[in-house]
């Protein structure tokens, strides 16, 4: 192919749709990526009270029964361990064991902030960090 596919950017986050359809609406970070980070920023304070992240657990992979059996424990695909961090690097949220598609973050109290840091683990050594989508609010 003469121009590589651009299936996995990070511009798939904007499309407003948060699994795989016609497209995979997903970024995907480089497998290669040691400390995977998305970083967001406004030229002005924002007021946030909420965040909602939307990690891909694999819409296409079912998980049977327990009755079935099945050789896999968790998504392979999901992403378990993530920090979220404002502009400063104060720490926001840190979640160790996902294993749920969305993921919403309520404050007690709004943050005000010039940016968000979103640090991803990567799922596996095999599995690159995936997010389907961020929504601020």
């Amino acid at each position: 192919m003469s121009e590589p596919l651009e299936a996995f950017e990070l511009e798939q986050l904007a499309s407003g749709t948060f699994r795989p359809t016609v497209s995979t609406n997903a970024w995907v970070v480089a497998a290669a990526d040691p400390s995977p980070r998305l970083d967001i920023a406004w030229d002005a304070e924002q007021t946030i009270r909420e965040i909602v992240l939307h990690f891909d657990t694999d819409f296409d992979h079912a998980m049977e029964t327990a009755q079935w059996g099945h050789p896999e424990d968790v998504m392979p695909f999901c992403v378990r361990d993530y920090v979220l961090r404002d502009a400063d690097g104060k720490e926001l949220h840190r979640c160790s064991g996902n294993h749920q598609t969305v993921n919403r973050i309520r404050f007690a109290e709004p943050v005000c902030t010039r940016g968000l840091s979103l640090e991803l683990t990567h799922p596996s050594a095999q599995v690159p960090a995936a997010l389907f989508g961020i929504r601020i609010y």
